[in-house]
């Protein structure tokens, strides 16, 4: 029969140069995770600005819209009193030719 002996272990410097190595692994992880997290913040940054810039390219568009149409309605309202007063005046016109 064999008899078994407990292992000993590594030895301090021995386990303190893994201790280092996995650190630094870690570590290196860890930027690398960071940099990771910052290119995708930077790329949403983007797709944010393009939304923003798409946005107030169809709200310029709208006021532009709009403005045509508020012209278009002063015209409208313009031609409309004109043409109620001119046919007020007939009607007075005739009004007194009648009474007359």
């Amino acid at each position: 029969m064999k008899s078994i002996e407990p292992q000993k272990g590594v030895d301090r410097a021995t386990f303190e140069f893994r201790m280092d190595a996995l650190q630094m692994r870690v570590d290196q992880v860890e930027r690398k995770i960071a940099n990771k997290a910052d290119d995708i913040v930077s790329v949403q940054i983007m797709h944010h600005r393009q939304e923003i810039d798409d946005i107030y390219e169809a709200i310029e568009n709208i006021d532009e819209q709009m403005k045509a149409i508020e012209e278009q309605l002063n015209r409208f309202t313009e031609a409309s009193t004109s043409g109620n007063s001119e046919k007020n005046s007939r009607n007075d016109s005739l009004r007194l030719a009648v009474t007359t």
